[in-house]
């Protein structure tokens, strides 16, 4: 089963329907039977922010919502020992090479290394990650 993790750059773009998100989507296998979306709660989060922010139309919204149905949606949780770990090590590892990532990214990311999925990402805010941590896709 192919795992994806999406970054909320890219969910952006998909929502869009931008032909670069189409064409990876495509590429990746993301809408094929047995690919599981993955998203982290910090996502869901931040995609609703914008679609508020710039008062997205009701054609915009129902795609968000098809896509958030879809996916499997990560909740950070005290209980969740790994991932907690996960953004630790994550975010420790970062600073010691002086890259400051952004506390919703350090979610993201650890999201994708604890369901052994690849991130895929609108921007290369993962870059110093992809191969160490994870597998990454910049579109």
């Amino acid at each position: 089963m192919n795992r994806f993790v999406l970054d909320t750059s890219f969910l952006l773009n998909l929502i869009r329907n931008t032909p670069a998100s189409q064409t990876a989507a495509s590429q990746l296998g993301i809408n094929e039977a047995g690919s599981l979306i993955i998203l982290s709660i910090v996502s869901v989060a931040e995609i609703r922010v914008l679609a508020q922010r710039n008062n997205w139309g009701n054609t915009k919204l129902q795609k968000m919502e098809q896509i958030i149905a879809a996916a499997m949606v990560i909740d950070i949780s005290l209980n969740d020992e790994e991932l907690l770990s996960s953004y630790v090590e994550i975010d420790a590892n970062s600073q010691s090479l002086g890259r400051k990532m952004g506390k919703n990214d350090l979610w993201i990311a650890a999201t994708a290394v604890v369901t052994d999925a690849t991130l895929i990402s609108g921007d290369r805010d993962f870059e110093h990650l992809n191969g160490r941590y994870l597998n990454l896709v910049i579109i």
